[in-house]
Formats: C-alpha cells, sequence, structure tokens
C-alpha cells in the first residue's frame, strides 16, 4: 500500500513539473540554454524549419536581410536537411555565431501546434521576460529596400 502511495506522488510530481503551455516550454528551454552559454542577446528568433510555410519565409527572409545584427539570436529547429538549410540561407550565414542549428530539437516541441509558428522571445538579463509573434521585430529592423 505504502509503495503505490509513494508511486503516485512521484508521478504528481513529474506531472506537475512538465511545462503546461508552449509558452512555459520555449521559455524554460530558452532559460536553461541562456544559463549554459555565453551567448549575449537581447532577442532569439526561433524558427522552425516546417509549418506555417508564409510564417517561415518571412523569418527566413528577416533573417537574410538582419543576420549581421548580434543582438538576435537566430535558432533553427525541427531541421530535417542541414544541406538544405544551407542552400536556402547561405553557407555563411548559418556560420554566424549567432546563428544556432538545433540539431537535436531542445527548442522543437511538437506536443503544442504552435511548434509550427517562428516566434521572438524578448531578453532581458539573461531571462525570456516576453515572447512575442515572429513579426514584432519588424518594428525595430524595417525590411530593407
Amino acid at each position: 500500500m505504502n509503495k503505490a502511495i509513494i508511486y503516485i506522488l512521484g508521478f504528481l510530481l513529474l506531472a506537475a513539473c512538465q511545462p503546461r503551455s508552449f509558452e512555459q516550454a520555449v521559455k524554460r528551454s530558452f532559460d536553461n540554454y541562456l544559463d549554459s552559454t555565453t551567448v549575449n542577446c537581447q532577442y532569439i528568433m526561433l524558427i522552425p524549419n516546417s509549418g506555417c510555410t508564409g510564417c517561415i519565409s518571412d523569418a527566413e527572409y528577416f533573417f537574410k536581410e538582419y543576420n549581421d545584427k548580434n543582438e538576435i539570436l537566430f535558432i533553427f529547429t525541427h531541421v530535417i536537411s542541414n544541406k538544405d538549410l544551407r542552400i536556402r540561407l547561405g553557407k555563411e550565414n548559418v556560420r554566424r555565431e549567432n546563428v544556432l542549428i538545433d540539431k537535436d530539437d531542445n527548442f522543437y516541441f511538437e506536443e503544442y501546434q504552435e511548434s509550427i509558428y517562428p516566434i521572438v522571445a524578448v531578453i532581458k538579463n539573461k531571462k525570456v521576460v516576453a515572447l512575442k509573434d515572429h513579426t514584432f521585430l519588424r518594428e525595430k529592423y524595417p525590411p530593407k529596400e
């Protein structure tokens, strides 16, 4: 009887520690990453490789324009083919210091529908303070002509 109670309590404890929303999952993964790295950025743009094609194309276009901005960390997640990514975005572009290819899908959460959309995290003091739509950065960085 006591073992059953311990197992139930352990399960409930594990379940309570799991993120309950996409936002919580993203914030937790970004905060963990920022705690373990020397990267210093103001924004993180998370771009999935597949999902909302129009949104992803828009985010990739933004990346091509502003990949030289070191205050933005670009993370490409759920990448099916590194070769295809290099061809689409440029080999030198994806090798920049402010670009991370998420080979292990640490920033992709397939259990949440929102994972198919690019998202921007606002960072202050190496912590996520807000999550925004991928178009948020267009206010600060308008399209180049």
